[in-house]
């Protein structure tokens, strides 16, 4: 992962300014998009700790590494644990 470092113009005011402009991390949004699913599913993926991501500020905005997507979709893009399940 690359690092803000003096080479670059512009340094990134915040965290979430870092994070949200990295190439190197996705949002829940963007997930479902290339997945093509809810962002619920993706949402409750994260939740459920099938997806590792992380919260954003007090948003609830999720962002993924490329490297925990990739894990992820290796995985079989496993969702969270049906209602049944969860009763068990």
């Amino acid at each position: 992962m690359e690092v803000w470092s003096v080479e670059h113009e512009e340094r990134p005011a915040t965290v979430v300014d870092y994070l949200e402009r990295s190439p190197d991390f996705l949002t829940a949004k963007e997930i479902a998009e290339k997945q093509r699913v809810s962002i619920d599913f993706v949402r409750a993926a994260l939740r459920a700790g099938k997806l590792k991501g992380h919260t954003i500020g007090g948003r609830g905005d999720w962002r993924v590494s490329t490297e925990d997507y990739e894990a992820w979709i290796a995985a079989g893009a496993p969702g969270a644990p049906s209602k049944k399940a969860r009763e068990i």
